[in-house]
């Protein structure tokens, strides 16, 4: 490990050394922060096969050694900066940029009490689910909207992104993906030694 990494990782964790990490409490965390990571992947690839510019946005990717500087402030500013969308995404096409949040959750449902007071309104949240990959607006979660299991408020029934059916297609195929990772194998089992 580099002085960089080092430096990075005590950023990002907020600890003085690696020894004062707890491995065993951080075990949750770092299971969802995984799974963040890995839809975010997931969903940037995609945008990026259908034909879109994507650019990452984020604290963790714009300012990674703020991290560890916010991880416990609740102030307006620091909750401005961690609720930063994932990503912007441009569409060539019709010149139109849009806003992403990415999260996965296991059951399919998102509601206000998950959205943590996110202010940017015009952002769109993309929900990964193991059966499903949803959209919805910010705004409409703030108006009290929710994201529910089942085929609804689907990715590639958005009006505002001119999906056509080759986008379409990639969907699915990113979805078929979605399902391979987070349905076959839990993250939580227990490895044999």
């Amino acid at each position: 490990m580099t002085a960089i990494d080092f430096n990075l990782i005590n950023s990002i964790s907020g600890y003085k050394s690696i020894d004062e990490f707890d491995f065993e409490k951080s075990k949750e965390w770092c299971e969802r922060r995984i799974k963040g990571k890995i839809c975010e992947i997931l969903i940037e690839e995609m945008f990026k096969s259908m034909g879109f510019k994507v650019t990452p946005l984020g604290v963790e990717n714009m300012m990674p050694h703020l991290l560890g500087e916010l991880k416990n402030r609740y102030d307006e500013q620091s909750l401005l900066f961690k609720q930063v969308p994932d990503f912007s995404v441009f569409d060539p096409r019709h010149n139109e940029i849009f806003m992403i949040d990415v999260k996965y959750r296991s059951d399919g449902n998102f509601n206000k009490s998950r959205l943590n007071g996110n202010p940017y309104k015009n952002a769109y949240i993309v929900l990964v689910t193991p059966h499903h990959i949803k959209c919805t607006l910010v705004s409409e979660i703030h108006d009290g909207k929710e994201i529910k299991p089942g085929r609804n408020k689907l990715l590639g029934d958005r009006k505002e992104f001119n999906f056509e059916t080759k986008h379409r297609r990639i969907i699915h195929k990113y979805l078929r993906l979605c399902n391979n990772v987070f349905e076959k194998e839990p993250f939580t089992e227990k490895v044999d030694k």
